[in-house]
């Protein structure tokens, strides 16, 4: 199945018969997304299928790392920036097809390399539900946990997501 990625519009993306399994990420899309990106929060974006029907969401929005790595710290710079997947949500219709690994490479990432053009960011990070599906998802979309912290984090590099978009744009 193919999927388009548009940027959220809370008038043309219907968003009242979503159901991702789960209730707050259900009402965060329903009632709180849009009041999001109005408060330049993060930004939104739709995953539709062929049919244009509203089969996903995901947020990206500025943040940063501390950078507690002394080996690679040489510069000094006491915070690493990066970009987070604050919100990755897709239809139970359509969970267990493979919806979630093809946005993922073919949406966050190329949003994501879009979206640096214009403020650098040096990786993209997510905090995962802790659970170990959720996680092993992640980790077969190539981020690596992070164990600096208490919650959970998970990232990959802008240059491992670069390598990943080239060797897609071969394939197609």
């Amino acid at each position: 199945m193919e999927i388009t990625i548009e940027t959220f519009n809370k008038t043309k993306h219907n968003r009242d018969n979503f159901d991702c399994g789960n209730e707050p990420l259900n009402d965060y899309i329903k009632t709180k997304l849009s009041q999001d990106i109005k408060k330049y929060s993060n930004t939104g974006y739709t995953i539709l299928n062929k049919n244009k029907e509203a089969i996903g969401f995901f947020t990206l929005s500025q943040y940063s790392l501390k950078n507690n790595n002394t080996r690679n710290n040489k510069d000094g710079h006491k915070t690493i920036s990066a970009t987070l997947l604050g919100l990755f949500a897709i239809d139970k219709k359509f969970q267990g097809q493979g919806m979630g690994a093809k946005a993922i490479y073919k949406g966050v990432y190329f949003k994501f390399l879009e979206s640096i053009k214009i403020i650098v960011s040096s990786t993209l990070v997510v905090h995962p539900l802790s659970n170990n599906r959720v996680i092993r998802f992640y980790e077969n979309c190539g981020f690596k946990k992070l164990d600096e912290n208490e919650e959970l984090t998970m990232y990959i590099t802008t240059k491992d997501i670069t390598s990943i978009v080239k060797e897609l744009n071969k394939s197609n």
